[in-house]
């Protein structure tokens, strides 16, 4: 078992809970070091290799940049800081959830004014920051949503969307009976959540990414264009005291021409250029482990 599918698998998972409901900060946080420093020395895992595409793209380095290896150090560091944070929170309560992440109040006034109109919500987001911590304390703040994730999520992935439904979301897969729910809750008023970043393995449509051809998902776009909702895209920064806030963009206007399959990548296109915006400015905070560019590995 290579270390991507170990810290995906719900004995890796379960061992970051543990970690994080068990030890002291002072302790936690060592062993993130730690550990990260063992990790990035393992530079052909599927892990650091993902990472390293991924930040050579973002930071728009030669993948055999020196550069690269602190880069990667990085995101395992604030990953690993990352999860211990999430799993301490959730020890301690709601309460202590919805106390580490700070959200902006334009996001209430967007959700309240597409309520108003009668008017769906599609949120989406890059893996920035803590996204989990984010997506948990968002939960608890009340809200029904409807995440989509992995169709056919690992052990570890699982093991987190059972966390996800316990916070009060509705977790669903990726499949047609998921779409069609949806879109019914979209048309209704309501809210659906996803990941815009993570890559779709077999998936030979491609979008343009940092200027490169990625296979991304693009059923968002379709989602709210077929509903008629608005669509935003949030993340998560750290701050300079440590803690995390969530962004918002201003609702991203979809153009409709008539022909679906160019309105879905042009739109596509568009909310994955604000997202680059986004990586560009905090790369280390970058928590996507799977390489978005899976061609970069074979050349």
């Amino acid at each position: 078992m290579d270390l991507r599918t170990f810290f995906a698998s719900e004995r890796g998972t379960g061992l970051g809970i543990w970690v994080g409901r068990n030890m002291p900060a002072r302790v936690g946080l060592l062993l993130v070091r730690l550990t990260s420093a063992y990790i990035v020395k393992r530079r052909n895992s599927s892990l650091v290799r993902g990472i390293r595409v991924n930040q050579s793209v973002a930071r728009d380095l030669p993948l055999n940049s020196p550069e690269l290896d602190q880069a990667v150090l990085q995101v395992l560091r604030n990953a690993g800081r990352g999860y211990y944070e999430l799993y301490h929170r959730m020890g301690q309560g709601r309460e202590a959830m919805l106390e580490a992440i700070a959200f902006p109040p334009e996001l209430d006034t967007h959700l309240e004014s597409a309520q108003a109109r009668g008017q769906g919500t599609m949120i989406v987001g890059p893996h920035m920051g803590n996204f989990d911590l984010a997506l948990l304390a968002f939960g608890v703040r009340g809200l029904p949503i409807q995440a989509i994730t992995f169709a056919v999520p690992p052990g570890g992935y699982a093991l987190q969307n059972r966390i996800r439904a316990d916070a009060g979301y509705t977790i669903t897969p990726a499949d047609g009976p998921a779409v069609k729910m949806a879109l019914r809750r979209l048309r209704a008023g309501g809210i659906v959540a996803t990941g815009l970043d993570r890559p779709m393995p077999g998936e030979t449509r491609t979008v343009q990414f940092f200027g490169r051809p990625a296979p991304l998902p693009t059923g968002y776009v379709r989602l709210a264009l077929s509903a008629g909702a608005q669509l935003l895209v949030i993340w998560v920064e750290t701050t300079e005291e440590g803690a995390y806030r969530a962004r918002v963009t201003p609702p991203i206007e979809l153009v409709q021409t008539g022909n679906r399959r160019h309105d879905t990548v042009s739109n596509t296109e568009r909310v994955l250029a604000r997202a680059a915006q986004v990586i560009r400015a905090r790369p280390e905070e970058w928590m996507m482990f799977s390489p978005v560019w899976p061609q970069l590995l074979e050349d």
